[in-house]
């Protein structure tokens, strides 16, 4: 449980040394990692009520809903925000795969060269090839549909629920439109990479239901 402005120590492996064997005695070199500090700066709350007087029962059927809501808008801000980070410290960039000022259109008769393309980055850069990801906009989603890439899984309601699309050239493809936006609409910043690459630290969420002192209505706060 952390609270605004706390640290946490998360670990970052560093690779493991490989030597000759020759068949003489071995060299051990201690398992370290390079901590990175992860500080808690960010805070969201939401707070809603409902008046009570004509029906109370009704009320609190819609304060339940209205809460729904409000946990459902804090993790998409939490989303918004990891979004924008993952994309300032983004290891990978260059023009060949689109910059801000210069963004690599996208359409359903280059969106598997595309793809092809930020595999190939990644296998350069030896990403591991286990929890792989790509985060696109949904027209991406759409080009891969008019290019005939099966998208199976958009059929599963769970995974529809979770962003879920589909695998494809060794990423698991998530579609979201969380992503920072360097245009109006059209310059998104897609995502692809390792799970392996991120932390973040979420702390418990605190949902309180209240009565308003002022008035005849109950009230619930999320933080």
């Amino acid at each position: 449980e952390l609270g605004k402005g706390q640290t946490y120590l998360a670990p970052n492996l560093i690779a493991t040394t490989v030597g000759d064997y020759d068949g003489t005695d071995i060299t051990w070199t201690a398992g370290t990692d390079e901590d990175k500090t992860i500080t808690i700066d960010q805070s969201k709350y939401f707070a809603t009520y409902v008046d009570r007087v004509d029906n109370a029962e009704s009320a609190e059927e819609v304060l339940t809903a209205l809460t729904q809501n409000g946990v459902g808008e804090l993790a998409q801000a939490e989303d918004v925000f990891l979004a924008s980070k993952m994309a300032s410290q983004a290891g990978i960039t260059g023009a060949d795969i689109g910059t801000s000022g210069t963004p690599h259109v996208v359409t359903d008769a280059n969106v598997i060269d595309y793809f092809a393309l930020l595999q190939q980055k990644c296998d350069d850069a030896n990403i591991p090839e286990d929890g792989r990801f790509a985060v696109v906009p949904p027209f991406i989603t759409t080009a891969l549909n008019v290019a005939n890439v099966v998208v199976a899984a958009t059929t599963d309601e769970t995974a529809r629920t979770k962003g879920y699309v589909t695998e494809f050239f060794g990423f698991s493809v998530y579609k979201s439109n969380n992503l920072v936006k360097t245009d109006a609409v059209t310059a998104v910043q897609a995502l692809c990479g390792s799970r392996m690459a991120t932390y973040e630290v979420d702390t418990l969420r605190d949902i309180e239901f209240t009565s308003l002192q002022d008035r005849f209505a109950d009230g619930a706060k999320g933080l």
